[in-house]
């Protein structure tokens, strides 16, 4: 059964395909030091980038919810600082790796743990 369309929920929009306008809200909740126009350098080549740093790809499911808060986190991190987005996701998964012992002292505290 299809739900009521005022129900249904949208598919995201690919970053590609943003509007001016969601680009300039996107932009809007961004602190203003985010928001600075700065210079923008050309991208390295890709086959640079390749060449300097080994990309893998990984699979893992999760909540849609933790995963469509991160593909936001990262458009926006993206939108407000132009660094590419294999570096900004890079980053995030190396900072919420750092923070390990939290999450476990986290598990712990909710009863998340195997025995």
């Amino acid at each position: 059964m299809t739900p009521p369309a005022d129900q249904v929920v949208p598919e995201l929009t690919s970053p590609d395909q943003l509007t001016e306008e969601e680009r300039r809200r996107i932009a809007a909740r961004m602190p203003e030091s985010s928001r600075r126009s700065r210079p923008v350098a050309d991208p390295p080549a890709p086959e640079l980038v390749n060449a300097e740093v080994e990309m893998t790809r990984r699979s893992w499911y999760a909540e849609r919810e933790a995963t469509d808060a991160l593909a936001r986190a990262v458009d926006e991190l993206h939108f407000a600082t132009r660094v590419p987005k294999h570096q900004v996701v890079s980053l995030l998964f190396r900072l919420a790796a750092e923070q390990q012992d939290l999450v476990l002292d986290h598990l712990r505290r909710t009863g998340q743990t195997h025995p």
